[in-house]
């Protein structure tokens, strides 16, 4: 189970700011792949309960940037705020003792006290081909 950030392939040029969030219970990451080739993939975390995880990214994303359709898509000003905002909202939701513990060593890894952006951008991104 896990929620997602991503740019889908109709959005993902430079200079559109639409961003959507997601959640799924799928394992195989199905439900990313059916975004197709071209999409952008910003962030993916499993999670303990994606459903809370993706109300709670909604409430704050609701809070912070204007919806642009549906209830899961928002023109986002500015993509490090959104990725901090949504790294920081499911580290929160990753609540099992083993969770905490990567999470917590791999800030130590990389001598972060919280999350970095461009090291987060870096590792979250990936591609189907």
């Amino acid at each position: 189970m896990y929620v997602y950030l991503i740019k889908p392939k109709e959005y993902a040029s430079d200079d559109c700011d639409v961003y959507k969030i997601g959640m799924s219970s799928k394992q195989d990451l199905s439900r990313l792949r059916s975004y197709g080739v071209g999409s952008r993939y910003i962030a993916m975390v499993e999670v303990e309960n994606y459903l809370e995880a993706e109300r709670k990214l909604k409430s704050a994303f609701g809070s912070m940037f204007r919806l642009h359709h549906g209830n899961e898509y928002y023109s986002v000003d500015n993509e490090e705020k959104a990725v901090s905002v949504f790294l920081n909202i499911a580290a929160e939701m990753r609540t099992t003792k083993c969770n905490q513990d990567v999470f917590a060593s791999r800030l130590k890894q990389y001598k972060l006290k919280k999350v970095n952006i461009p090291f987060a951008v870096r590792i979250a991104k990936f591609a189907f081909k």
